[in-house]
């Protein structure tokens, strides 16, 4: 039997996360880059990722929800069973400077990592939500993106009604010309047909 090359412990390091995709089969977490993009191209993605933006625990930082992931690995790890929401998980991890990811899970309760995380799988079905802890500036350029994308998607919906009423218009104007010009030849050959016969 063919072995999974996900199975592999830590494969592509910390915060890589193995997807069977591509020619390597794996990829940053969102939000972080290579570590060392020159092995990365020579096919030793041992080195894993960092973060785009380090944190500094400040005003403003939050978390991104990341969907259908393996539980990550790290040597430090606190489970509080009692807490089973993911509003009051976030809290918790909030009430931390030292973490970096949480997960609310129904089995385990709330489930929060320190230091780097490893041994990151992404399913196709199934999984568990992870909520990444991230800086002020990376999650307001999210935002930016968001909203980019939302008045980009407005303006070609705007464009689209008007592209089909002006279509609507065209179409109708047409009908009627044609209407109109075949009743014109109708009452030109119904003249014809009554003028007397020399």
């Amino acid at each position: 039997m063919m072995k999974n090359i996900c199975d592999n412990y830590a494969e592509y390091g910390a915060y890589g996360v193995c997807t069977m995709n591509g020619s390597l089969g794996c990829k940053c977490m969102k939000k972080f880059t290579l570590r060392s993009p020159q092995d990365w191209h020579n096919f030793d993605p041992s080195a894993g990722c960092v973060r785009n933006s380090s944190l500094n625990y400040s005003h403003g930082e939050g978390f991104i929800k990341l969907k259908g992931l393996k539980l990550p690995d790290s040597p430090n790890i606190l489970v509080n069973e009692s807490v089973k929401s993911a509003k009051e998980c976030k809290m918790e991890c909030l009430a931390n400077c030292s973490c970096m990811v949480y997960a609310a899970t129904k089995m385990s309760g709330c489930i929060t990592w320190f230091g780097d995380l490893t041994d990151i799988r992404e399913y196709t079905e199934g999984g568990q939500d992870l909520y990444i802890h991230l800086a002020a500036s990376e999650l307001d350029k999210q935002k930016k993106d968001t909203r980019l994308i939302i008045i980009i998607f407005a303006a070609l919906t705007g464009m689209g009604i008007v592209v089909s009423a002006l279509i609507c218009f065209l179409w109708r104007w047409r009908k009627k010309k044609k209407e109109k010009k075949k009743t014109e030849e109708v009452g030109t050959d119904h003249n014809i047909d009554n003028e007397p016969s020399e």
